[in-house]
């Protein structure tokens, strides 16, 4: 089974399928979705030293094995010994070389889409910090890192964990977000941003003193992604 072949330079897609046919005698069904994940993480130069290196591989397959087991999971009934090591995994994987840090955000987002998940993770600031970052990382680090702050910022709650417990200010966040609307050239990413830029607004206290930097945006680009004109007045 090929992997899918998106818009990648043929050279890289080359060496996909080479990667594909060694990853797949292991891992199976997996071997697709390790290898899109390789791919879009690495350089071409570093996916050569990939297919030469067995234990560097080895070391790739099994940390995007486990970040896809954290993605695939039930994690309704985890303890909480057991989240706890999940975000700490998840932690490290952030503060990693590509591609595990652009994995691990997507892991982050996709676990952010349960609220007993997003007290934990929004209550982590080392994670919050890193996902900022990343806004100006890569074109899939920075997609990825918007799409989990817009999950995390989806109520007032947790807001108020991001903002208020950690020193990270709003306009930080912010800031970001607006770069990547102004800026990317990927459509999905502005998307992204803008669902986290009107989630943060929409919810936090006294978002009209403090919440600026929307109004940086064009107005035909704030109609165009549908981004709040207007912020709720806090007390």
């Amino acid at each position: 089974m090929p992997i899918m072949r998106a818009a990648r330079p043929e050279a890289k897609q080359r060496i996909g399928d080479r990667l594909y046919s060694i990853i797949q005698e292991r891992q199976g069904k997996l071997a697709a979705k390790i290898v899109g994940m390789l791919l879009e993480g690495f350089s071409e130069p570093d996916l050569e030293h990939l297919l030469t290196n067995e234990h560097q591989l080895n070391e790739e397959v099994e940390s995007a094995v486990y970040l896809l087991k954290i993605q695939d999971s039930d994690t309704s009934d985890w303890s909480r010994l057991e989240c706890n090591r999940a975000l700490q995994e998840l932690e490290y994987a952030l503060y990693s070389e590509p591609p595990h840090c652009a994995n691990a955000s997507w892991s982050i987002a996709d676990l952010a889409m349960l609220s007993s998940w997003r007290n934990l993770i929004g209550g982590r600031a080392k994670i919050i910090r890193r996902l900022i970052d990343l806004l100006d990382g890569n074109p899939w680090e920075s997609k990825n890192a918007a799409l989990c702050l817009g999950n995390l910022c989806c109520d007032c709650p947790i807001n108020q964990v991001i903002i208020g417990t950690t020193t990270i200010g709003t306009r930080t966040i912010f800031s970001g977000l607006v770069r990547l609307v102004l800026h990317s050239k990927d459509e999905t990413t502005k998307i992204f941003a803008c669902l986290a830029i009107n989630n943060l607004a929409c919810n936090i206290e006294n978002a009209h003193n403090i919440c600026l930097f929307p109004f940086a945006i064009p107005g035909a680009i704030k109609s165009k992604y549908m981004i709040v004109s207007e912020f709720s007045a806090g007390t």
